[in-house]
């Protein structure tokens, strides 16, 4: 986690790196944090719905309301 927050103090406005961030805390079960990066990450131009989709790494985000709203799911 400590590596996390020196990626994300490194480049916090690089929507790659908030994506990449995204994908961790999502894989260790910190959902608001995983949803926080994800949503700025898309602010700052990240736009790989298709992507974000079938990233396995977003799987524990699939069924949030959140994450549907950000792929645009029904």
């Amino acid at each position: 986690m400590e590596w996390l927050k020196r990626a994300q103090n490194a480049l916090p406005d690089d929507a790659l790196n908030l994506y990449n961030i995204a994908c961790v805390y999502s894989s260790v079960g910190e959902i608001d944090d995983a949803l926080n990066c994800l949503e700025k990450s898309i602010r700052k131009g990240m736009a790989e719905v298709d992507w974000m989709k079938n990233d396995s790494d977003l799987d524990n985000l699939r069924d949030h309301p959140r994450f549907k709203a950000l792929i645009g799911a029904d």
